[in-house]
């Protein structure tokens, strides 16, 4: 409920700013969710988009190559050797 009221009151201050005068209807309200769903779906790829600037910079994670990327030293699972615990 506290919602609709909330959405009720920006509808009328966006009237205001445009000087129209209507009312607000159910159809009216259901537009400005359906608008506001857009926007919020485009505010949050904007967002992961910066966060993809942040984390990479300019680059996409297909520019980083696997030469870039620093190397474990030894060649894997070959160089584990099995610790042992003495006899039992």
């Amino acid at each position: 409920m506290k919602e609709i009221a909330l959405i009720t009151q920006e509808i009328r201050a966006r009237d205001r700013e445009m000087g129209r005068k209507g009312q607000v209807t159910s159809e009216r309200i259901a537009q400005f969710l359906r608008d506001a769903d857009g926007r919020e779906k485009v505010q949050r790829q904007q967002w992961r988009d910066q966060e993809h600037r942040d984390a990479y910079g300019e680059l996409g994670p297909s520019d980083i190559h696997d030469s870039d990327m620093p190397q474990a030293s030894g060649s894997g699972w070959d160089d584990i050797q099995p610790s042992v615990y003495g006899d039992f």
